[in-house]
């Protein structure tokens, strides 16, 4: 500096401080684009967790449904029982190898999960009443069968949503995405759940030919929960989601294709086991046979776990575009911020120069 000219100084400076400037503001750019990114593709993460989780809400009540069967004396059911024990077994699996990979970044951790006062919704403790469950099935009543296995689909609901809160699911901030993230990640868990208890309420309702006044209130109420809370509450989910598409990172070919299809089907099979619910509750006997009612029941279930893997799969797509958007707007954002530096460096060297 002491052998330049005042005017070699001043431009020295002047460099300085516009380098100072330019660094901050493409550091600042990056963290702020950087920061978005990564918050979605710990969404994404929410989705992978939650898929095991879904497989164990479908298959742990069709093992109680056959175990409820099995255990009032049809004893040929034993191997469809184990059969349906093995699909347990394979859920359990897949939900530890998914647990390895992303339940720290999940905080599924004894601290993560304490903090929430979900201390006992871990793997490990999941994978263990399983197998003490399937130990002692055998030698277990109708009632500690059930309570046995409501206790593991009480876990698997507390960890889809212990998910859905540490993977930012639960805050998402596109309205299609949002409107999906609630259908897959809170409405049809609950719809899922209330129709395997469905399923076990009509069952036994019409197995004894009449159907008690405290069972028809149970089913009435069931039933308008079904409805209400449940699918008015999906379909309302997805025809936004559907809706809203456009105006997000510009519409998605699959979810236009895809999800109406599978929300109508949905419908369609909750609407024909609403309507036999009707009839059961009105009529002064069982006017359904007790497997019509439990293919209806069975058929509404299916729908809901198809319309949930049609819905997580294009919530992955919707995610996946607003990463992409981001890194693109991060690219061009970073591009044009050091472009423009640039020039203002070039016009100020060059006034001072004639200066």
């Amino acid at each position: 500096m002491k052998v330049m000219t005042l005017g070699q100084r001043i431009g020295a400076v002047g460099g300085l401080v516009l380098l100072t400037v330019t660094v901050s503001l493409l550091y600042f750019i990056s963290k702020g684009f950087s920061k978005d990114i990564a918050f979605t593709a710990t969404e994404q993460y929410g989705n992978r967790y939650q898929r095991p989780l879904e497989e164990l809400l479908e298959r742990i009540p069709t093992h109680q449904l056959l175990a409820r069967r099995y255990l009032t004396g049809q004893k040929e059911l034993q191997e469809q029982m184990a059969a349906a024990g093995g699909r347990v077994d394979a859920a359990m699996q897949a939900l530890r190898t998914v647990d390895s990979q992303l339940g720290e970044a999940l905080q599924f951790t004894p601290e993560g999960l304490a903090k929430r006062k979900r201390e006992h919704c871990n793997w490990n403790t999941l994978q263990r009443e399983w197998e003490s469950l399937k130990a002692g099935q055998a030698g277990q009543t109708v009632e500690d069968s059930d309570k046995s296995h409501a206790h593991l689909v009480a876990d698997v609901r507390t960890m889809i949503a212990h998910a859905g809160d540490t993977s930012n699911l639960i805050l998402d901030s596109d309205l299609d995405s949002y409107y999906l993230m609630d259908a897959t990640l809170v409405a049809l868990p609950q719809t899922q759940d209330r129709l395997a208890s469905i399923e076990m309420l009509g069952c036994d309702a019409i197995r004894h030919g009449k159907i008690g006044d405290s069972q028809r209130i149970q089913l009435a109420i069931a039933a308008a929960l079904l409805k209400e809370a449940d699918l008015d509450r999906t379909m309302g989910d997805i025809q936004t989601s559907f809706n809203e598409d456009q105006n997000f990172y510009g519409t998605s070919p699959s979810l236009q294709r895809n999800l109406p299809p599978a929300g109508q089907e949905y419908s369609k099979a909750t609407e024909a086991l609403l309507d036999l619910i009707r009839k059961t509750v009105e009529a002064s006997d069982a006017p359904v046979a007790e497997a019509q009612f439990a293919a209806a029941a069975s058929g509404a279930r299916k729908a809901s776990f198809r319309l949930w893997q049609t819905g997580v799969q294009e919530l992955d797509v919707l995610l996946q575009k607003r990463i992409d958007a981001l890194a693109r707007t991060r690219l061009w954002a970073l591009a044009l911020t050091a472009l423009a530096r640039s020039e203002e460096r070039r016009v100020g060297k060059e006034c001072r120069s004639r200066w």
